[in-house]
């Protein structure tokens, strides 16, 4: 198997905001624009948006890490890059090692007790036996492809 691409590399991090933020000492307007100095992030959060969708940043980069998308959320946050989920989840770690130091947070090296990770690859496989190996995944790759031709009206 060769590895062609990695389309998605999310890591989750489960973690409350309110721990690491207990007297609300954040200003808001000055985070958004430290994380935009430091991660020269294309797209920053709308004050309409903190509510009801967290801070979205998006676009971003530090040395040599491309950040596709950043979630914050109040008891979640989300990190994507198009490298690894291990990259991912060092991105999000320095980022509160950051934070903290820059704006007091309370934010110790693991404080995060749970992770969660989602990866989007494509790959090259050498495999030939997948009729044998596998007759449901062949079933459904034919009725796919059955689909799609009939939608796209040229054989898939």
């Amino acid at each position: 198997m060769k590895l062609s691409a990695v389309n998605l590399a999310r890591t989750l991090a489960y973690i409350e905001i309110s721990d690491i933020n207990p007297k609300g000492k954040l200003f808001l307007p000055d985070f958004i624009q430290a994380m935009a100095d430091r991660y020269k992030f294309q797209r920053l959060p709308k004050r309409e948006e903190y509510d009801k969708d967290g801070l979205v940043f998006e676009e971003g980069k530090i040395g040599n890490k491309v950040i596709g998308k950043l979630n914050i959320y109040e008891a979640l946050i989300v990190l994507e890059t198009r490298s690894n989920t291990s990259d991912s989840k060092q991105l999000i770690e320095e980022l509160l090692l950051w934070s903290a130091a820059k704006f007091g947070l309370d934010y110790a090296p693991g404080s995060i007790k749970r992770f969660a990770y989602v990866s989007d690859v494509t790959f090259y496989s050498d495999v030939t036996l997948l009729d044998a190996a596998c007759p449901p995944l062949i079933n459904l790759a034919n009725k796919t492809s059955e689909a799609l031709t009939e939608i796209w009206q040229e054989p898939v």
